[in-house]
């Protein structure tokens, strides 16, 4: 009788596949060519006149360095992003004065040198390349390493997470720390241990701290470890010291939100006349709180962010998804689907003049739907996903270079990338069977009928050269040297 697929409360361990040396490389090198295309577009440009809203934070970075005052100038953005680049250009202040380059090398006559501009962009995007990294553990975490490597490639192409990648601005800050709050959530809710739930506290508190919009990481471990509540009571206590563990972490890095309470709400009450303001000269009328829920599909399929193909994919993923955590009662896949939702809802309360670059958080999410959901269509359509990396993968990601040149514009138009999935987590009720290269091969319900048993009895001592025998006699998928030969291929074309 063929198992259903583990529950959340599975053991991290088993929840936490360990990638092949094989997908570590692949991964060091997408990693390195996504750095180098966002220093490249960081390296341009080097003043105030090329993306304007990097001077809420640079005005209080001119304070710390002029006066040596941690004290923010506004609070248009918390603190984390303004501390950050302080110590940054600080700490390259204090070198070029110790080196004897003067006293000029990071700010002149009040205004910053383009070294400065470029090492804050650069920091930049070394935020962005985590984030990348951090969408590749998620999807490790939660699916398999290579649902997890071919998310993280369809995030890299993304236009809109390029651009927010250079710009200083707190939204790649923000994601970073919703991501790293998503993976400690699945490892509170997978152990139920107390420090894992404090580990989920501090990391909404850092998501806060880079952008307010960050509370809404506290939403899914609350919904999803509630329902618990009433089989083990110390839930709640978890949950309480969760809360206190996020507003101590967002307190040390931004006390001046508790003290400067008058200037945060002016400087807040701007930021909404801004807004009017700008619908005004567009022409639009005055706007509800569900635009930001009903733009949110539309935009997610622009070329800015997904492009039609990956967005579509991914918004049906993340569905399809959903169902599969439903049926499993798997609550840290069901992570995929709430965590992306709570943002989008609180985002929603906030504001009812929704911008483009407030909807990048959900970029991860709809890649990692639309890799997993395009892997097991078409492993259930033809017995194997390998294909589809290679087909999906260039149909979705070639467009994205082919727009680079316009990055350079404000807006960041220019479509994005796609990647589909391999399929161990989306998977129907299965057989696993351990082979020598220590991989585990699934058999669909329907492999194990006649000559199924046999099969599987051949293939838990097999070698890949076994495997393959066996795989002539049921439909089992390919083995897993076969399908990463043909993930290497599609992103050796893609490169």
């Amino acid at each position: 009788m063929a198992h259903s697929a583990a529950p959340c409360e599975r053991p991290s361990a088993a929840s936490f596949p360990v990638a092949s040396t094989q997908t570590r490389w692949l991964l060091a090198g997408l990693l390195a060519w996504a750095f180098g295309v966002r220093l490249w577009y960081a390296s341009t440009g080097l003043d105030d006149g090329r993306f304007t809203d990097e001077s809420y934070i640079l005005d209080n970075v001119a304070s710390f360095l002029t006066h040596g005052s941690l004290h923010p100038v506004d609070l248009y953005y918390p603190e984390l992003g303004n501390l950050l680049h302080s110590l940054l250009l600080g700490a390259a202040d204090a070198l070029a004065r110790w080196s004897g380059r003067g006293n000029q090398t990071i700010l002149q006559d009040r205004s910053f040198t383009p070294a400065a501009y470029f090492l804050s962009r650069s920091f930049q995007a070394c935020i962005g390349v985590l984030t990348i990294y951090w969408t590749y553990r998620l999807g490790r975490r939660l699916l398999t390493p290579r649902v997890g490597l071919l998310a993280a490639l369809v995030l890299a192409a993304v236009p809109v997470h390029v651009r927010l990648s250079v710009v200083i601005k707190p939204d790649i800050l923000m994601l970073l720390g919703l991501l790293i709050t998503v993976e400690a959530t699945a490892a509170a809710l997978a152990s139920g241990r107390l420090r894992y739930f404090l580990g989920a506290g501090a990391a909404v508190g850092l998501a806060t701290a880079g952008k307010y919009n960050g509370v809404a990481a506290a939403v899914p471990i609350a919904v999803l470890a509630l329902p618990g509540v009433r089989r083990e009571p110390a839930i709640l206590a978890r949950l309480a010291a969760a809360g206190t563990a996020s507003l101590l972490v967002f307190a040390l890095i931004d006390p001046f939100f508790f003290t400067m309470q008058e200037k945060f709400q002016r400087n807040f009450g701007r930021t909404l006349e801004h807004y009017k303001d700008l619908a005004g000269e567009a022409g639009e009328a005055e706007a509800s709180h569900l635009e930001a829920l009903r733009d949110a599909p539309a935009i997610m399929l622009s070329p800015k962010f997904h492009g039609v193909v990956t967005g579509v994919l991914g918004l049906a993923g993340l569905a399809v998804t959903f169902i599969w955590a439903w049926r499993r009662r798997d609550r840290c896949l069901a992570l995929l689907t709430i965590s992306p939702l709570a943002y989008l809802s609180l985002y929603a309360v906030m504001t009812n003049h929704p911008k483009n670059n407030n909807y990048l958080p959900l970029c991860p999410f709809i890649a990692l739907g639309a890799v997993a959901l395009a892997g097991e269509a078409w492993r259930r359509r033809h017995g194997r996903a390998a294909p589809a990396f290679a087909a999906v993968t260039r149909i979705g990601c070639a467009p994205a270079f082919s727009a680079r040149t316009s990055m350079n514009d404000c807006s960041g138009a220019g479509p994005s990338g796609v990647g589909t999935c391999s399929t161990q987590a989306t998977r129907a009720p299965s057989r696993e069977i351990t082979t020598s290269c220590r991989r585990t091969v699934l058999l669909s319900p329907s492999s194990t009928a006649e000559g199924g048993a046999a099969a599987i009895s051949k293939a838990s001592t097999a070698s890949i050269q076994d495997l393959r025998r066996v795989r002539e006699h049921s439909p089992a998928r390919r083995c897993p040297h076969a399908i990463r030969a043909d993930a290497v291929y599609a992103f050796a074309r893609l490169v």
